[in-house]
């Protein structure tokens, strides 16, 4: 899929790390963000396959993005998400890029508590965000970002909708005032009625 050039890849550059479920569209937002030249190579000690690339319009090409596994937990169950959660152990990294299936959003904000309460810094992006609103599922994006107090992107990756023009996480995309019952509250949808959640409107 992509050219292996592994000269292109800065060894002592900073990181940032794409994570999500398995079939959100990582990949597809992995190729947009670092463009054609990519490092592909086995984790250590495992025969699983890690994608590096460079950000050439973030910090001048200076930080590079690494494609973990997908992922339904940070508390490792498979060796996939094993080796996600050591890349954010082992390697230093700016923060996360989580990217998550807009339909499915319960199963992605499950993984957003445990980065959150783990204190690293996010970027949320709401991939299939079309497929979501054919499905009548309407999110309310500004909500969601004063609860969970980080970025949240809408995108549509495969139609290149969406991308932005910084990706870069810092210290205030840190969630620093996630309080867990109300947000879990909240993502069951129980204050709908209120007008308080961020999803306004779900397909049944």
């Amino acid at each position: 899929m992509h050219n292996h050039k592994s000269s292109e890849i800065v060894s002592n550059s900073s990181a940032i790390v794409l994570l999500g479920n398995p079939n959100v569209g990582k990949s597809v937002i992995f190729g947009l963000l670092t463009g054609k030249y990519v490092d592909v190579s086995n984790y250590p000690g495992t025969t699983v396959e890690i994608s590096r690339g460079t950000m050439p319009f973030y910090k001048e090409g200076s930080t590079v993005l690494i494609d973990s596994p997908g992922i339904n937990s940070l508390m490792p169950r498979s060796e996939d998400e094993r080796i996600t959660r050591d890349i954010l152990l082992d390697i230093k990294h700016e923060g996360i890029i989580q990217v998550i299936d807009t339909k499915n959003l319960k199963r992605g904000l499950f993984i957003t508590i445990q980065l959150a309460e783990a204190g690293i810094p996010i970027i949320l992006v709401l991939n299939i965000y079309d497929e979501a609103t054919e499905r009548g599922i309407e999110i309310d994006r500004k909500v969601l970002e004063k609860i969970l107090g980080i970025h949240v992107i809408p995108m549509v990756a495969t139609e290149r909708r969406g991308l932005p023009e910084e990706t870069g996480c810092s210290r205030r995309d840190i969630p620093p005032h996630l309080n867990r019952r109300a947000f879990q509250t909240r993502c069951e949808g129980k204050e709908r009625g209120r007008g308080s959640g961020f999803i306004q409107n779900e397909a049944r």
